[in-house]
């Protein structure tokens, strides 16, 4: 589901109109229109989940509750904060990819976008899974793990 879809039927739970939900974040109706059809993002996540609640997708986004059931040191890395602080580092990423492609045409800059993000994620796996590994390595040789800065 689109990030526009998640917009739209966070909206409609709540049951507000594109225009209140506009008056609520502080914004015109054609910008909403705009988000949920996908031709524009949004500039303020946090202002839009204040309103609609988290627009994270449920699989990708447990409560905060099972992330720290299932998360090691209680959760520390699932917390709300944590997760509203890199939401934001996020979306001013994008911000700034779709305003170093402007004048681009929107459907190869999405797709360099796209391709940017798919890239990061990737690499942002890649060190996680050997941090994963070298921790392994050490808890088997009965070491503790050198704590590093998780920012």
């Amino acid at each position: 589901m689109s990030l526009g879809d998640r917009i739209r039927t966070a909206r409609q739970r709540a049951r507000l109109t594109q225009e209140q939900l506009a008056e609520r974040v502080g914004v015109g109706r054609r910008t909403i229109d705009n988000w949920e059809n996908g031709r524009t993002l949004p500039k303020n996540v946090v202002a839009l989940e204040d309103v609609l609640g988290s627009l994270a997708g449920e699989a990708s986004a447990p409560t905060e509750e099972a992330a720290r059931a299932s998360t090691p040191e209680g959760g520390r890395f699932a917390t709300e904060e944590r997760r509203s602080r890199l939401t934001g580092r996020v979306w001013r990423i994008v911000t700034d990819l779709e305003a170093d492609t402007e004048g681009i045409p929107p459907e190869e800059a999405d797709a360099m976008i796209e391709r940017a993000m798919a890239n990061a994620e990737a690499q942002a796996r890649l060190m996680l899974d050997a941090e994963l590994r070298r921790r392994e390595r050490h808890r088997n040789q009965g070491e503790a793990a050198p704590v590093e800065d998780q920012t």
